[in-house]
């Protein structure tokens, strides 16, 4: 009964569009079959979400290794910092200036980690066994993927 329907259906849009050569088909499926089962990709999104943590961590890690590094060779720009104060430099101008180099440095850092993040997931979404669930992921870099990458270079500075 359907199948008739839309093959008039199907025939009142090749008449329309003047597509005589080309026969539009159009098929009817249960409405069951065409929504995403939400419990076929648990087990992908727990392993998902094991990895984001790690990721975070690690994340986490880095930015502390950065800081240490940072307070490492401010310390050892000590005489630097001396002669600008003997200059007249304020000691807010010369945390502004610290600041300002750590958040250069922190901006760089998240760019080459929105580019590498987004290498990586298109990598792993062109993957054998990542493929199966990779429709239901969101993988693209957009602007909430950049401010976030911002707000944690703001942060890490």
């Amino acid at each position: 009964r359907f199948d008739n329907s839309l093959d008039a259906v199907s025939d009142a849009i090749a008449r329309e569009r003047h597509e005589a050569s080309q026969h539009v088909v159009l098929r009817a499926y249960p409405e069951r079959l065409t929504r995403p089962n939400p419990h076929a990709a648990r087990p992908a999104i727990a392993s998902l979400t094991i990895f984001g943590a790690l990721t975070g961590l690690v994340l986490v890690l880095a930015c502390t290794n950065v800081a240490g590094l940072l307070l490492v060779r401010t310390d050892g720009r000590r005489t630097e910092m001396a002669l600008r104060a003997a200059l007249g430099a304020t000691r807010t101008r010369l945390a502004a200036h610290l600041f300002i180099e750590a958040l250069v440095l922190a901006a760089i850092a998240a760019a080459a980690g929105v580019v590498i993040g987004h290498w990586t997931a298109t990598g792993l979404t062109l993957a054998g066994g990542f493929a199966a669930f990779a429709s239901q992921l969101d993988t693209i870099v957009d602007g909430r993927t950049l401010m976030f990458a911002a707000a944690i270079a703001a942060g890490t500075a």
